[in-house]
């Protein structure tokens, strides 16, 4: 239940383009259940989004 509801904000937060609140709660998240890929899947889009955003 916590991986699906984090892999639920991590969406919402990706489409509402908020890389860095989405980046934190996943590092967090990964600490926590370190072996769940889709919480690793949306702290690389979020970290690749920031990159291109900052390279603007």
């Amino acid at each position: 239940m916590y991986v699906k509801t984090m892999m639920r904000i991590s969406c919402y937060l990706y489409t509402r383009k908020r890389y860095d609140e989405m980046m934190l709660m996943n590092y967090q998240a990964v600490l926590f259940k370190s072996f769940n890929e889709g919480l690793h899947y949306y702290y690389m889009k979020g970290l690749v989004a920031h990159v291109i955003i900052v390279k603007r």
